[in-house]
């Protein structure tokens, strides 16, 4: 027995598994008394994916004004925008289309600012480029046609 306690010297002791009703009990008491137990305890489910610290305070910490920080993702929907167009700038923008109809409009957005007309995304020719830009501009009601097509596969 002596022999076994000099053993432990200058480290700790093996942890023995509860045995008894009696320690069991105690066991249960403790962790209710005072919410936490080595033995009772066990790990928590971690998530996969851990947070920064951006992404932390983003949630837990107010503007001075009370407000939240936007997340990512409404940031970045902010910067793409989404601007709601009138019933004129809609009328415009079908005539543009019903104009255009003749070509591959499939990688092609036509955007509406007033009477301007954008026209950006990719085409298979060169002579597709001008062509699309002179009918956009030659439909009533256009004023000025930013041409931002490029040629693509």
């Amino acid at each position: 027995m002596y022999a076994a306690r000099r053993a432990h010297l200058g480290r700790a002791p093996p942890i023995q598994p509860c045995v008894s009703a009696h320690h069991e009990r105690r066991i249960d008491a403790i962790s209710t008394t005072w919410g936490w137990h080595p033995l009772r305890s066990r790990p928590l489910a971690m998530s996969t994916k851990s947070l920064t610290y951006d992404e932390i305070t983003r949630r837990t910490v107010p503007e001075p004004d009370s407000s939240f920080r936007p997340t990512k993702e409404q940031e970045e929907a902010a910067y793409r925008g989404f601007r709601a167009t009138t019933p004129d700038e809609d009328l415009l923008a079908s005539k543009v289309r019903a104009a255009l109809e003749g070509h591959d409009l499939s990688e092609i957005t036509i955007e509406i600012t007033g009477s301007n007309v954008a026209l950006r995304g990719r085409v298979r020719e060169v002579s597709a480029i001008a062509s699309l830009e002179a009918q956009a501009a030659s439909v009533e009601g256009v004023s000025h046609v930013d041409n931002h097509l490029v040629v693509g596969a």
